[in-house]
């Protein structure tokens, strides 16, 4: 059934909710995370000099957060590239933050992506507080709202109307 209706983009979707004023801070997007676990796993099997050359070449294998919010700091929003995002978040420790996923519609894949995506950042950055998390949708259907419901289970916010 179509009913004529066209769904935003996740671009669009991060761009009103950004504009929309329902959580204030400075935006940063397409965070990558993964880097701990990955240094981990690769630290067993190479040297500290090997390592420090493999870290440089880690975004591409990274997963990304769509949208990261600290609180209390006033900058345009940014999507830092890789070596960007290692300076920027030394400077964010102690504070507060927001993690995002973006999703036309809210489902069972933007639920896994938020909870995977809020342990890796935690990992990789202990010294930045998660105060929570959510997800942007366009909208809910039925599964949706079953999906709601595991959302509160997890503590996680759905941003639906904005």
């Amino acid at each position: 059934m179509n009913t004529g209706k066209r769904f935003k983009t996740e671009k669009e979707l991060i761009e009103d909710f950004i504009n929309s004023g329902i959580v204030w801070g400075w935006f940063l997007q397409e965070i990558p995370v993964g880097i701990k676990v990955l240094e981990d796993i690769l630290s067993l099997r190479h040297s500290r000099e090997e390592l420090e050359i493999l870290r440089k070449k880690l975004g591409p294998f990274l997963r990304r957060i769509d949208l990261v919010c600290v609180e209390g700091i006033d900058r345009p929003p940014l999507k830092p590239r890789f070596h960007e995002w290692l300076r920027i978040r030394e400077e964010l420790r102690g504070h507060n933050v927001w993690i995002f996923e973006a999703k036309k519609v809210l489902n069972a894949e933007a639920l896994g992506e938020i909870l995977i995506n809020e342990y890796l950042f935690r990992k990789d950055n202990p010294e930045i507080n998660v105060v929570g998390k959510g997800i942007i949708c366009g909208t809910k259907d039925v599964q949706g709202i079953l999906i709601g419901e595991v959302c509160k289970a997890y503590e996680v916010k759905i941003f639906d109307k904005f």
